[in-house]
């Protein structure tokens, strides 16, 4: 099992999507989210993991590992929705969308807790923006954890 990094850094990066082109929130802040926050930096880990390969085939090797989250984008992704997106230096853009958190219990273990999820899609360079993203990153907290 990956032993997860909770650490907060300085700033916010994905790889080399550096640059905060826009942001948008909206329908106010999830319950009980100071308590997740480490979790919504192992969801940011886990879209990682899910785009490499995507990353790879865009020609991002090494680069795509960087990751950093500060408390400023932690505070921003407890916000019920969230849209993020980010710009490396050639122009290419990193879309993140943050729906809300999902209570729901686990079908293999009956745990009750919270799904945190980040979707995301890499937009190269003059292509079009798109609305859905098509990779993803979710961690499933249950609630005995929390206590």
């Amino acid at each position: 099992m990956q032993r997860l990094d909770t650490e907060v850094g300085h700033s916010f990066r994905v790889g080399p999507f550096t640059t905060l082109v826009r942001k948008a929130i909206e329908g106010g802040k999830e319950a009980s989210c100071p308590k997740l926050q480490p979790m919504i930096k192992a969801t940011f880990q886990s879209m990682q993991n899910h785009m490499a390969s995507r990353a790879f085939s865009l020609g991002y090797k090494a680069s795509w590992k960087i990751l950093e989250v500060d408390q400023k984008t932690l505070d921003l992704f407890c916000n019920k929705r969230v849209m993020v997106l980010l710009r490396n230096q050639h122009g290419d853009e990193l879309l993140l969308v943050k729906p809300p958190f999902v209570r729901m219990s686990d079908p293999k273990t009956g745990d009750r807790g919270t799904l945190i999820r980040i979707n995301a899609a890499i937009i190269p360079k003059g292509s079009k923006v798109k609305k859905q993203p098509d990779e993803y990153g979710q961690v499933f907290m249950p609630d005995r954890l929390l206590k």
